[in-house]
């Protein structure tokens, strides 16, 4: 095995004589050691495989070299532009823009709802006093006073809300702010010297329908502290062929028309809490105009 490594190591001497300025690498020199080597060293020892090549990333090798902030602002810059050109516009964006010749027009407040993130179904954070409350919210009670005691308790299928001691409330179809007011006067019927402090503790689930000019048209299961927008985040958003102005929300054969544009900071969008049963619909796209030029 020696003479075997003698003959390589002097092969490769002879092939790297014409270039005099070159120089064998000595990890490849090594790597041959090892592989002829080892069995030779040990003849009953298998001969090691041989290791593989130590790859680091270019972020993290030692002394690596780290894009400063300019050429970080160049690599999304160039993304921008690949993503331009890549973007399909729609018949009416094509049309806007053979028109007014600005390949940079695009229809207003439709990526709003697509970056927006899916709901995760759970509600975070205090629920105002006018909060409509129904059959299967669940409420807290603290009773602080001659009475220290905290209650937990769910709006049955009477629409009724039992705690402790107290007469049961009809609860359902109250705000959050009257069931406070209902809680604290019976509390001061009840017990003595002591004061309630009330709050939602889980939101009732109810099952809403969003069809028409969306991405996902289904029926999602939401919370009841949910609102139109998140309805129609949850179904991907409006396509580009949809209205955002006159989007009908439908419940218990009434019809009511949402305007989507205050969500954009144009106007006003009220805040209409889903029920159960809802229905969501995205009419097809009316009139439109297009603003070019040096606007925001």
């Amino acid at each position: 095995m020696t003479s075997v490594l003698a003959r390589v190591v002097a092969f490769l001497v002879a092939g790297a004589a014409p270039a005099a300025a070159q120089s064998l690498d000595p990890q490849l020199l090594e790597r041959i050691q090892r592989q002829l080597g080892g069995a030779a060293s040990d003849p009953g020892r298998p001969a090691a495989p041989p290791e593989p090549e130590a790859s680091a990333s270019p972020a993290t090798a030692p002394g690596a070299r780290v894009d400063t902030p300019e050429e970080q602002d160049l690599r999304r810059a160039q993304a921008r532009r690949q993503l331009e050109e890549l973007y399909q516009p729609s018949p009416i964006e094509a049309d806007y823009r053979a028109r007014l010749g600005d390949r940079t027009l695009r229809q207003f407040g439709y990526d709003f709802f697509r970056a927006a993130p899916a709901p995760t179904g759970v509600r975070t954070g205090a629920i105002g006093d006018d909060y409509v409350l129904g059959i299967g919210d669940e409420v807290v009670v603290t009773f602080r006073g001659a009475t220290n005691d905290t209650r937990t308790g769910r709006i049955d299928r009477d629409g009724r809300l039992i705690i402790g001691q107290l007469p049961p409330i009809p609860a359902a179809g109250l705000t959050l702010g009257a069931l406070k007011a209902r809680i604290a006067a019976e509390t001061r019927r009840t017990l003595l010297a002591t004061e309630a402090f009330v709050s939602v503790d889980r939101v009732r689930s109810v099952s809403v329908f969003v069809g028409g000019e969306v991405e996902r048209p289904g029926v999602y299961n939401l919370t009841s502290a949910a609102d139109v927008a998140t309805a129609i985040a949850a179904a991907g958003g409006v396509r580009r062929a949809g209205s955002l102005r006159s989007v009908r929300l439908v419940r218990a054969g009434t019809t009511r028309v949402v305007d989507l544009y205050g969500l954009l900071g144009i106007g006003s969008t009220p805040v209409i809490r889903l029920e159960d049963g809802d229905r969501i619909i995205v009419p097809v796209i009316g009139p439109t105009i297009a603003v070019a030029g040096a606007v925001a």
